[in-house]
Order: C-alpha cells, then structure tokens, then sequence
C-alpha cells in the first residue's frame, strides 16, 4: 500500500499519517507493507516522523519522480484559484508490482480506513 500525500507536518497530511499509523498493525495483520510517499526530504520525514510518533514508513521524493510517474502532479482547484500540487491517492500494489486498486483521497477523514477496506476487499475476490 503506498499513499501519495503533499506535505510533511502540515494539517490535514499530519493528519492522514496519524490515521495511517492507527491502523498500521491491521495493515501488516493482512500481510501489507504500508508506506507514504512526498516530494520532502529524508531529513524532513524523519523529523516529522519522530515529532508525530509515526509508525508508518516514509519515502522521499524530492525530485517528483516516482510523483511523475505515477501522474500524481496535476493542477489543482482550491476556492478558484488553480495551482500545481501532488494529487493525494493511495495505490494497492500486489506481490507481483502491479496496482490493482486506486484510491483517492475524496476527504482526509477516513481516508486510511477506506485504504484499508480497500485491502480486505481486494484480500476476499482474490
């Protein structure tokens, strides 16, 4: 399970990773490795890892290439004024490297709990 997320120690993503971390032993139960990706740094993510207590692990990204290849720098809309930013998304990877679910984070709240729905659902078709 790999979630793209925009920003180290900002509100909503301190957020995400903090829901993310919750549930990150139930992540690991159904056999998943769980980890956030962002464009910071090695040195932003630990600091922002050990002020939080995050459990989940952190991958940097600074120079947006696996953010590219993923498509996940886009325009974005807030109160109607357009900018580039990362595209909050989490992405189901099976055993063999290919994504089998896409989920967008439509709200922050409840995001890890719908990944992990995701990952149950997906664990029951196979």
């Amino acid at each position: 399970m790999l979630f793209f997320y925009p920003k180290d120690d900002t509100e909503g993503c301190t957020k995400e990773n903090l829901e993310f971390s919750e549930l990150q032993q139930q992540f690991r139960a159904l056999g998943a490795n769980l980890m956030g990706i962002s464009p910071d740094t090695v040195e932003d993510h630990r600091k922002f890892s050990e002020k939080h207590a995050l459990k989940v692990d952190l991958l940097a990204d600074p120079d947006r290439s696996a953010i590219d290849a993923y498509g996940l720098w886009r325009t974005k809309k807030l109160y109607g004024r357009e900018f580039p930013g990362l595209v909050r998304t989490t992405f189901l990877i099976d055993a063999d490297g290919r994504i089998v679910d896409i989920i967008p984070a439509r709200r922050i709240k409840g995001h890890a709990q719908r990944a992990l729905d995701a990952l149950r659902q997906h664990l029951r078709a196979a």
